[in-house]
């Protein structure tokens, strides 16, 4: 180990050290912490060489466990966009029975095998959740634009019977 290697080494300990105090300790990991933040945003050397540390840290994580990391995502994605924990998505699916809210059917599509998780439906509006969905019906919502109108043209088209076909003769195919 080279003499730059073991000074590093030394500063890191004595600063765990201090780090593990119990009265400077929580003042110090805010430092340290607003000290990163503000290199982070001044230095974009630093921010480049701990951006790649951060993926290669990651990658790690996720190859080891798996399981574990889709979970950890799952519920980083579920705080950043809803503003729920894991907790609520876990009740709002126990309160649902673990069906869709618009077709009471278990969610049908997989992903790697495994049935995939039930969509958040949420307004774009507002942002409040709504529920939780199904892939299909959530797409469905997604492509008639969210819009209670265009869900009553589609559901006036489905429900106008005979008269929605057209008289004209069958295409006949040449061969």
């Amino acid at each position: 180990m080279s003499t730059e290697d073991r000074r590093k080494e030394q500063k890191r300990a004595a600063n765990k050290r201090r780090q593990e105090d119990p009265v400077r300790g929580p003042k110090l990991k805010e430092w340290f912490r607003e000290h990163r933040m503000k290199k982070w945003r001044e230095d974009p050397v630093y921010r480049e060489n701990h951006r790649k540390q951060q993926r290669d840290a990651a990658r790690k994580r996720a190859e080891s466990n798996p399981e574990a990391w889709s979970e950890f995502t799952h519920g980083r994605h579920l705080r950043h966009t809803y503003s729920l924990s894991p907790a609520d998505y876990r009740s709002m699916l126990e309160a649902q029975c673990g069906l869709c809210a618009i077709c009471n059917q278990p969610e049908r599509t997989t992903a790697k095998g495994k049935p995939r998780r039930m969509s958040v439906d949420h307004c774009h509006d507002t942002g409040r959740v709504r529920g939780l969905l199904c892939n299909s019906c959530n797409r469905g919502l997604g492509n008639l634009g969210d819009s209670v109108e265009n869900l009553r043209r589609a559901t006036k088209y489905l429900e106008g019977g005979d008269d929605l076909f057209w008289d004209a003769e069958p295409l006949r195919l040449v061969s």
